[in-house]
């Protein structure tokens, strides 16, 4: 777990160096809720699984918004 976050928040300093800070803040924060979906699909105990379909729904409106995000931001 230490390797895990010492590599996330050196990619986050990273970041912030290339790209506006409100975009990678952006990025970093929506994609937590996709990194829990991902352990739960890896079978981490502690993950909380998807209640709903709405969220769901909520989820894949968040991936989708942060594809858009990284695209925009990549392409200028």
């Amino acid at each position: 777990m230490n390797i895990s976050t010492t590599f996330v928040w050196i990619a986050y300093f990273f970041a912030l160096q290339m790209i506006e800070p409100a975009v990678v803040f952006t990025i970093f924060s929506g994609l937590m809720p996709v990194a829990i979906l991902a352990a739960v699909w890896f079978g981490v105990s502690e993950a909380s699984p998807l209640r709903n379909r709405v969220e769901g729904f909520g989820l894949l409106v968040v991936v989708l918004a942060i594809a858009y995000l990284c695209a925009i931001t990549m392409l200028g």
